[in-house]
């Protein structure tokens, strides 16, 4: 089995040699994340801590991340975990004097490169063109022993790179210090750049290669390209729901490894989970947006043909747990869940479950998906990519991990819905539309820009779909009917006269009605019966009052279309047959009345 035990014992007697000019202990990334106070990630690679004394004034720490290869052949490796440390850490691991060691185990030789050199190359490089991705690495690279080159898709200069036998002419005390000087010197001349590199290492990991910062990989194993988080700065619209509400679903997360928010489109379910995460304080999580050709393979991780072989590709799941980062299913049920879900109902029930191996090799290890009891923190066994490894590949799901989702409850005809066996792994945590009386609240608050008239008639609007549960709808569809209409009431005039028809009369307006039930698209509107239209702003240019009656009848056209259901008992159909039949607006407007008045509602 490929070890660096030599390296390692040969760097403890060249310590002992020093007489306390360097000192040299194996660590691991969770021991820096000590020293730091930041979460550096979990790493299976052996971390080297140099303290190095010069003299009484001068003294510094390195700590080295290092890969295994076997250096007798073109080799390939990856620096992900270093990225991840630097990502997490935000720069602060800059304060150890990082650098990346590659030892080759054959030829019993390392190569050194200060962290700072090698993403400074990469960041240069990035400015001036698109880097590709490899399909299972953020960070690839390459390093030549026969050349003493390294390269991470750029170049490092030869004069920072630092390679040494491990045979005692060649790493003696003397040069083992002026190595380590110079991984100092180096990091410390790009100390002005930290900033930036930090900045070009996040972005590259947030760009979903390999699931985020601290994923680790299986060898042979390709990855499913993830979706970035939601930007923490997104500002969230203001979410109306009862206090009672938002307890609900701070314990169901607290309480629950698997959470589920349900409810009618519009009533917040998807920001409330990102102001839930927001007050966790955990790292950015995983979101994907199920469809209906997921399968398992999608989820949790499946085989697939890479360059001619079968080879296991982790899901969202084994991702998100490799990179310990929660994963979110926003409007899980667009997928059929209880046909993918498959062994996870077993692992959601606290069990551990087998998922297949990482290739059709018959030696090859299996893979399992199970908790870590008793720790917070994800783990991971023998799934960082070391081909030497033995045993099953593991993914250890930590007690603070969660599942969270949202159910689009008014689309479960016409979606998937969740059976019995995999709704009860979830804590379900209801999302109502919210009473009339803080809707309306909402709503003076936003309304301004459209008169009282307008926003009496999407108060009466929300209340009638709220009458009956099979309609109802959140809030935000409604709310969204503010900006529609200020921007119809800012539409400018015609600033010339309609051209004339053959007849010599004016042209008669057009207005967009349901393209779905009339081809084209476009029906037209008399002249007498846009300058009936009644006015619902006060402007005194009747083809102004023309175009915002229109404005609100189409929302309502639109709206109806959407949700599939009658406005007041009125369907799009009917919207659309008055308008072509002649009735216009006005016509359409006094029917909307009547039934806001009566506040009557058909079902469909």
């Amino acid at each position: 089995m490929a070890t660096d035990d030599d390296l390692q014992a040969t760097l403890k007697k060249l310590s002992a040699a020093s007489r306390g000019r360097v000192s040299f202990a194996v660590r691991t990334a969770k021991d820096l994340s000590t020293d730091l106070g930041v979460d550096l990630g979990k790493s299976r690679s052996q971390v080297y801590d140099f303290q190095v004394k010069v003299s009484p004034q001068n003294t510094f720490r390195c700590v080295a991340y290092t890969n295994l290869v076997d250096g007798s052949s073109r080799t390939a490796t990856r620096a992900e975990h270093l990225a991840a440390g630097i990502a997490v850490a935000k720069g602060k691991l800059f304060e150890l004097n990082p650098f990346l060691l590659v030892y080759d185990h054959v030829g019993e030789q390392f190569l050194a490169v200060p962290a700072a050199v090698l993403f400074g190359a990469f960041t240069d490089l990035a400015k001036t063109q698109v880097i590709p991705k490899s399909a299972s690495a953020a960070f690839s690279m390459s390093p030549n022993f026969p050349n003493r080159t390294i390269s991470m898709y750029a170049e490092v200069p030869s004069s920072s790179i630092w390679h040494s036998s491990i045979e005692p002419a060649s790493l003696t005390v003397d040069t083992l210090l002026a190595g380590l000087t110079r991984m100092r010197t180096d990091t410390d001349a790009r100390r002005d750049r930290i900033h930036e590199i930090v900045d070009a290492v996040v972005k590259r990991l947030e760009e979903g290669v390999t699931g985020g910062a601290g994923a680790a990989q299986v060898s042979g194993v390709v990855t499913v390209p993830m979706v970035a988080p939601p930007s923490q700065d997104i500002v969230e619209p203001l979410v109306q729901v009862d206090d009672r509400v938002r307890r609900m679903v701070r314990r169901a997360i607290r309480s629950a490894s698997a959470v589920i928010l349900v409810g009618p489109p519009g009533t917040g379910k998807t920001a409330l989970l990102r102001e839930a995460i927001r007050e966790a304080a955990v790292r950015p999580p995983l979101w994907a947006t199920p469809d209906e050709s997921w399968t398992t393979r999608e989820l949790v991780g499946g085989d697939t043909i890479i360059e001619g072989k079968l080879q296991f590709r982790p899901g969202w799941v084994l991702q998100a747990v490799a990179a310990n980062r929660w994963l979110v299913l926003d409007e899980a049920n667009r997928a059929d869940m209880d046909r993918i879900f498959g062994g996870l109902l077993t692992w959601l029930s606290g069990g551990t479950v087998q998922l297949g191996t990482t290739s059709t090799d018959p030696t090859a290890p299996h893979i399992h998906l199970g908790w870590n009891v008793g720790h917070d923190e994800c783990a991971t066994i023998n799934a960082d990519g070391d081909p030497t490894a033995t045993g099953a590949v593991k993914y250890l799901a930590g007690d603070g991990w969660r599942l969270l989702g949202t159910y689009n409850a008014l689309d479960a005809q016409r979606v998937f819905r969740f059976g019995a066996a995999l709704g009860r792994r979830f804590v379900r945590v209801p999302i109502p539309a919210p009473e009339p009386s803080m809707f309306n609240a909402a709503l003076d608050a936003q309304h301004g820009g459209i008169s009282d008239a307008a926003r009496r008639g999407i108060e009466g609007l929300y209340a009638a779909h709220h009458a009956q549960e099979a309609t109802q709808l959140g809030p935000a569809l409604f709310l969204a009917m503010c900006n529609y209409l200020r921007a119809a009431s800012k539409t400018p005039a015609p600033a010339t006269a309609s051209p004339a028809s053959p007849s010599g009369a004016p042209a008669p307006a057009s207005v967009v009605t349901d393209a779905g039930t009339h081809r084209g698209g476009v029906r037209e509107v008399g002249e007498g019966q846009a300058r009936t239209a009644p006015r619902l702003h006060g402007h005194d240019d009747p083809v102004a009052e023309s175009a915002q009656q229109q404005a609100h009848v189409l929302l309502l056209v639109l709206l109806s279309r959407v949700v599939r259901r009658p406005i007041l008992g009125v369907g799009h159909t009917h919207f659309a047959s008055r308008l072509r039949r002649g009735g216009g607006a006005a016509c359409v407007g006094r029917r909307l009345r009547r039934r806001l008045a009566q506040r009557e509602l058909h079902r469909p």
